[in-house]
């Protein structure tokens, strides 16, 4: 019990807070058009995200806040599984 609610939501509280922060600015400052003409379902989509995910090398749980939000402005669910994939990290 101790690990599952004090060390390991201290391991993930800070990546988490930070990829909702950035989903809500996504969702409200990207206008919907502008994820869709870029990020939308084809293959050059996805080699964007996979540029943009490796870098970034964030943890899932900090990730999905902001591929949920680009999915919302239009992004292909496939695309957003490149970014996950791409930026995942193991604690």
């Amino acid at each position: 019990m101790r690990y599952a609610f004090i060390d390991l939501l201290g391991d993930i509280a800070k990546w988490l807070i930070i990829g909702i922060v950035i989903g809500g600015a996504i969702s409200y400052f990207t206008p919907a058009n502008f994820v869709e003409r870029f990020l939308g379902s084809d293959f050059k989509a996805m080699l964007i995200m996979l540029v943009i995910g490796i870098p970034l090398y964030i943890c899932a749980s900090g990730s999905t806040p902001i591929a949920a939000a680009l999915i919302v402005k239009g992004m292909s669910p496939g695309v957003a599984l490149v970014f996950l994939l791409a930026g995942w990290e193991n604690f």
